[in-house]
């Protein structure tokens, strides 16, 4: 998703689904006192959702092209590519 308000609504429609799972499964009587996702692009939207209790974005290291091509909200960070091939070998 290239605009930054598609990537807050899905991450917005996500966390209220993980909400409602959490709810769910606590609801059957099963702690879940982990809930884990998030990326790369969108872990800050993770992170202030209020469900998550653990972030694995992973792409950063090395950052894929693609990411560069997202445009970026006010504030938002911005990742650059670690690993680019130049020249021939």
């Amino acid at each position: 998703m290239r605009r930054p308000a598609e990537r807050r609504a899905a991450i917005a429609r996500a966390a209220d689904l993980a909400f409602e799972t959490k709810a769910l499964i606590e609801q059957a009587g099963i702690e879940c006192s982990t809930v884990t996702g998030a990326g790369t692009g969108t872990f800050t939207l993770e992170r202030d959702s209020g469900i998550y209790t653990e972030l694995q974005p992973g792409s950063y290291v090395f950052m894929d092209a693609d990411y560069g091509r997202n445009e970026r909200a006010d504030g938002e960070i911005r990742f650059e590519q670690s690993l680019v091939r130049r020249g021939r070998r």
